[in-house]
């Protein structure tokens, strides 16, 4: 079952899988990776395409642009980074190999946390926060998508993540109205709506009546119509 097709974060926006990671995030943004890593990741591209397909490559040219990134220096929780993990991530559902695409999602949605756990209360004004855990709910919402999958089927794991999603950002939204939203912050909310309203679906879609009663609950929240 595929209710939230390809989703994957960036900022509160949906996070698109390959299509969008790749001509938005990757191929339009080569300017922004330093050469060592761009190098690297044309080719991991390159052998990614169904044209020129080798997952061996591939997967070896996204690693070796993961490690060129860390020798430059770039931020690992930047959009170009995370990208590249995205990338790496689609590869493997593409080979259907969703383990293995579960198991990127995970170690990069533990660090999110940890960094939001760890530093977000040092970035509330820069907007590093919000971006980071904007990407941590998509990924939330991609995980509930893989667990549910008829290869997969841990509905179990699939509910965890998307309950999670769901509550994370009524959280947010209920925090900003009370302490008071940054100007910078505004056009985020429509998108946290979005956001929302793919979660309730997937939640439904897979049985999880609570957590689809649950964010319902949250969307009316999120849209100023909370039951008096």
């Amino acid at each position: 079952m595929t209710v939230v097709s390809a989703v994957i974060l960036f900022g509160f926006g949906v996070l698109i899988y390959a299509p969008y990671v790749y001509h938005y995030y990757i191929v339009g943004a080569f300017h922004n990776f330093p050469e060592p890593v761009a190098k690297k990741l044309r080719r991991a591209l390159y052998f990614s395409q169904e044209r020129s397909l080798d997952p061996k490559l591939a997967i070896k040219y996204y690693r070796e642009a993961l490690a060129a990134a860390d020798e430059e220096g770039m931020d690992p929780f930047s959009n170009e980074v995370l990208g590249i993990k995205f990338q790496l991530a689609s590869l493997f559902e593409q080979l259907q190999n969703y383990q293995r695409a579960i198991d990127i999602l995970e170690i990069v949605r533990r660090d999110c946390l940890r960094w939001v756990d760890e530093f977000g209360d040092k970035h509330w004004n820069d907007g590093k926060r919000t971006r980071v855990l904007g990407k941590t709910i998509g990924i939330s919402v991609k995980l509930g998508d893989l667990y549910s999958n008829q290869y997969i089927q841990d509905t179990d794991k699939a509910g965890e993540k998307l309950i999670w999603a769901v509550e994370t950002v009524l959280r947010e939204k209920i925090r900003r109205e009370k302490e008071g939203v940054k100007e910078e912050m505004e056009g985020r909310i429509s998108e946290a709506r979005r956001r929302y309203t793919e979660a309730s679906s997937l939640a439904k879609a897979i049985g999880f009546e609570d957590g689809y009663q649950n964010s319902e609950e949250g969307i009316k929240r999120l849209n100023g119509k909370e039951d008096k």
